[in-house]
């Protein structure tokens, strides 16, 4: 497994993945917003995740978006801090709507 870049690259890192995905700036980007609320399909979703487990060079899993549904939140997890607001059971109940 990729060492954990530091906290500040992290941040970059991922916020302009999340931007690219979405289609805006990444200063334009705000953290704790759903990424429901930006448009991110399946598809792109699908796409983000490859884009990261690439740039962080280690594998991600495929509900990651989904398990982590906000910019802030997906940091979190990547960074290896535990995210109080991951919820496990969200795929079940979320099978209609999209992250």
């Amino acid at each position: 497994m990729a060492p954990v870049p530091d906290p500040e690259d992290l941040n970059d890192v991922v916020a302009e993945a999340v931007a690219a995905a979405v289609g805006i700036a990444p200063a334009a980007l705000d953290l704790d917003e759903r990424f429901s609320r930006y448009g991110l399909d399946s598809l792109a979703a699908a796409g983000l995740i490859r884009v990261l487990s690439q740039r962080l060079g280690r594998p991600l899993p495929p509900t990651l978006v989904w398990d982590h549904p906000t910019t802030a939140r997906l940091i979190r997890f990547l960074s290896g801090a535990a995210d109080p607001g991951a919820d496990p059971g969200a795929m079940r109940r979320m099978a209609e709507d999209d992250p």
